[in-house]
């Protein structure tokens, strides 16, 4: 019985409208507090396609290490502040208004190199790498230090068919 009623709730959310207001979806934040991300979709509300997120970026936050992403496309799109985007060799400076595609099996990495947090919209598409994303948090939480073991967090990315590269 609970699996049917799994795929009812599955089916009422692919069948209506999926509504997330400010401020409202799963929460989680990583690298000390350099980032917090609010997830508003999942593949579970769009039928597998995509996830989407709202990511707010502290001012100064480095570079990630850059990485390829296997199995999604991501994109981001600014609302505020700036943050810089490598995608490939190119950098790139997103702000508001500005959509940048990271392509599935194209390194890229991310930081904020401004004075004030920056803010974007994040897709993710298929959507299930999210599920990276907050492992990975919880790695760099559970750290003293606010990084993660980069060992274990290369064995997280492999999961999800994440490469770290250089």
């Amino acid at each position: 019985m609970a699996a049917d009623a799994e795929e009812a709730a599955r089916m009422a959310v692919q069948t209506g409208a999926h509504v997330v207001g400010p401020g409202e979806g799963k929460r989680f934040s990583g690298r000390a507090g350099g980032y917090v991300l609010e997830t508003k979709a999942t593949d579970d509300h769009t039928r597998g396609a995509y996830a989407f997120q709202e990511m707010t970026v502290a001012p100064g936050f480095p570079w990630i290490p850059a990485h390829i992403h296997r199995n999604e496309d991501e994109a981001l799109y600014g609302l505020e502040g700036e943050v810089a985007v490598r995608v490939g060799d190119q950098i790139h400076t997103v702000g508001p208004g500005t959509y940048v595609l990271m392509p599935r099996d194209v390194v890229h990495t991310f930081s904020n190199r401004g004075a004030v947090p920056a803010k974007v919209l994040v897709i993710s598409s298929p959507g299930a790498v999210i599920g990276y994303f907050e492992e990975a948090a919880a790695l760099t939480n559970a750290s003293p230090v606010g990084q993660p073991d980069m060992e274990q967090l290369a064995a997280l990315a492999r999961r999800y068919g994440i490469e770290f590269v250089g």
